[in-house]
């Protein structure tokens, strides 16, 4: 009885691995490709509701877009909120504005001292060159398939690549947005590709919800 049983179960194991094996082996185009096959973008299945604030989000909004006081606030803002990832982000814009070697540098050791934070593994991504990041963002994906940094990375390096077809980044970032309807840059990029298709009506729905979401 118990031979027959394992008899039965060996095919079903074998099967399974090959399956895993077979997704895992996977080209880096193929895996695009079937990420967004049977995606089709649909704005009215986006989260609409209003995004609640964190203290992060409070202390940016208390300069009312004073961009330079901001920069010469960020490394006191950074310590006070390490895990903001806007604020993070915006360390990195000032200091690509005036550095690049620096902001690679930032970003670096970033992901030295948390490389399996999802913010530090975006930043990476994307600092290095389109055709690394799309590799990189590949696996990012195929390991944490519900992290929507994979997705907006991937969109990013694809477009940086100079990919002609636009829907592909776009389908990938509307992913991201599914995944997470709070990331603002997200909804930037979906708004560039959208404009860049020229779907005028669709940019326009967008940003409604964007100012539904955050009045």
């Amino acid at each position: 009885m118990t031979g027959r049983i394992i008899k039965a179960i060996i095919p079903i194991l074998a099967l399974v691995i090959f399956t895993a094996c077979t997704k895992k082996d996977v080209s880096t185009d193929q895996f695009i490709k079937d990420l967004v096959k049977d995606v089709e973008i649909d704005l009215s299945k986006i989260n609409r509701d209003v995004i609640t604030l964190t203290a992060a989000d409070k202390e940016l909004r208390s300069y009312q877009g004073d961009i330079g006081r901001i920069k010469e606030d960020i490394d006191s803002l950074l310590k006070k909120y390490p895990d903001s990832y806007d604020m993070k982000a915006l360390k990195i814009q000032f200091l690509q504005r005036t550095d690049r070697n620096l902001a690679s540098e930032f970003v670096r050791s970033l992901y030295a001292k948390d490389s399996l934070n999802s913010h530090h593994q975006f930043f990476y991504g994307t600092n290095l060159d389109p055709e690394e990041g799309r590799e990189y963002f590949v696996n990012m994906i195929r390991n944490k398939k519900d992290d929507p940094f994979g997705y907006l990375g991937l969109s990013f390096s694809l477009l940086y690549s100079g990919m002609e077809d636009l829907y592909v980044p776009a389908k990938i970032v509307y992913l991201s947005i599914l995944k997470d309807p709070t990331i603002d840059d997200s909804f930037e990029v979906l708004g560039y590709i959208l404009n860049s298709l020229g779907r005028k009506e669709d940019l326009s729905v967008l940003n409604g919800i964007m100012l539904v979401k955050d009045p």
